[in-house]
């Protein structure tokens, strides 16, 4: 992938590029303080997509047709206006198209909406949701279909599977692994 690029760049460099891509060490090889440190500096996240997306975009998605990197979805995704006190814009969610979710910012009783990748994760207190009638939401693929967002070569490669409904139980799990604070 395109860390390869990236060898002789120091190995906070090389952590940050693998940060961006979705590329979690694992327990063995844990990020460095820095990254943590950007989780809680908004415009400072948003400055390091801005300087890696462009190396890591392209790659990614003709190696994952039909899929974005998780920053892509945090800045890139199409946004939509909310009421939210404090927040103006969020990422165009992606569609439910079954299944039971209860989510606290339905009934106004959280401060933010959060997602990822365009699907709700949970707030740690008030989400229900039923393991036998998991939520399902729309593909990526049908997501970025859907805005236009796919390019000719990346739709041809595509399959039928690839537009199938995604349990946000597997989205969630796929946080964790990449994503594992």
């Amino acid at each position: 992938m395109t860390i390869e690029r990236f060898r002789n760049q120091t190995k906070g460099d090389r952590e940050m590029l693998a940060f961006v891509s979705d590329q979690y060490p694992g327990d063995s090889q844990p990020y460095n303080m820095g990254i943590h440190l950007l989780l809680n500096d908004r415009k400072a996240l948003h400055g390091l997509w801005n300087d890696y997306r462009d190396y890591v975009l392209p790659e990614f998605v003709e190696m994952n047709p039909g899929k974005r990197l998780s920053l892509w979805w945090e800045y890139d995704a199409p946004q939509i206006n909310t009421t939210w006190p404090g927040v103006t814009r969020i990422t165009d969610p992606r569609i439910k198209v079954s299944g039971y979710l209860y989510l606290p910012w339905d009934s106004g009783k959280s401060i933010k909406p959060y997602y990822h990748k365009g699907i709700p994760c949970l707030s740690r207190v008030f989400d229900i949701y039923l393991v036998e009638n998991p939520a399902m939401f729309e593909s990526e693929a049908t997501y970025l279909k859907r805005h236009g967002l796919l390019s000719k070569t990346e739709e041809s490669q595509l399959t039928e599977t690839d537009f199938a409904p995604e349990s946000f139980l597997d989205v969630l799990l796929e946080r964790k692994k990449i994503r594992p604070y």
